[in-house]
């Protein structure tokens, strides 16, 4: 296996010989099989069933009048909601500007 460095894009390339790692996966089988041949166990895996237990987990239905209490948590951390609302716009312009460039690249190399 060998590894190169893309210097410009910062990014490690990582090489691998498949047909290798197909034929030592294939032969770690065999010898799998070979071992539980001569031990005389099963190369099968065993499952567990589990079950379900209807009083660990339950839906609450919640009523608008339970909403108070994240109304006013909202309310005292306003500088915090405001800054999350910021942040969501600037991840918005940023997209929509990366669509208008692709969109753009994508007619340049067309023609």
């Amino acid at each position: 296996m060998a590894a190169e460095r893309d210097n410009q894009q910062g990014i490690t390339f990582i090489y691998s010989n498949l047909y290798q790692v197909y034929r030592q996966g294939k032969l770690d089988a065999q010898v799998k099989q070979e071992n539980a041949q001569v031990t005389g166990e099963s190369t099968h895996l065993k499952g567990v069933v589990l079950k379900h237990s209807e009083t660990e987990n339950h839906v609450q239905q919640i009523n608008p009048d339970q909403l108070g209490g994240l109304k006013k948590w909202l309310r005292s951390n306003s500088e915090s909601s405001k800054s999350l609302s910021n942040d969501m716009k600037a991840l918005k312009d940023a997209r929509k500007r990366l669509v208008f460039l692709l969109n753009d690249l994508e007619t340049l190399l067309k023609t």
